[in-house]
């Protein structure tokens, strides 16, 4: 049976890195994979959720790009690119979670994911 196609993407991260750097260093790895950033919401400086566009190609990159950039993928949905379905212009558009973690995991809040 075939999965049925998806036109929205979310990705949940986590980093301990510093807010700010882990913001820029985001920033690096959504360019470097093409995405466009169209906005960024900020929560209770525990939580980033930035709004993409990718090119559905460069999903992959996306994944790499991520993880090179000290960003831990806690949940990618979908979990390949022949499960998302393409603009005209061969984009496909989601959501990225970042959650701050500093140094110690265990103890974070957790903060319910945002819908895409």
């Amino acid at each position: 049976m075939n999965k049925p196609a998806t036109r929205l993407f979310q990705v949940q991260t986590h980093t301990r890195l510093a807010r700010v750097d882990a913001i820029d260093a985001t920033r690096t790895a959504l360019a470097s994979a093409g995405a466009s950033v169209t906005d960024i919401r900020h929560y209770s400086n525990k939580s980033s959720v930035f709004q993409l566009l990718l090119p559905a190609q460069a999903w992959d990159e996306l994944r790499h790009a991520l993880t090179r950039a000290s960003l831990c993928i806690d949940a990618i949905a979908p979990a390949s690119s022949d499960e998302l379905v393409q603009d005209s212009d061969g984009d496909v558009c989601g959501t990225l979670q970042l959650l701050y973690t500093g140094e110690d995991r265990e103890s974070r809040d957790e903060i319910p994911a945002v819908p895409g």
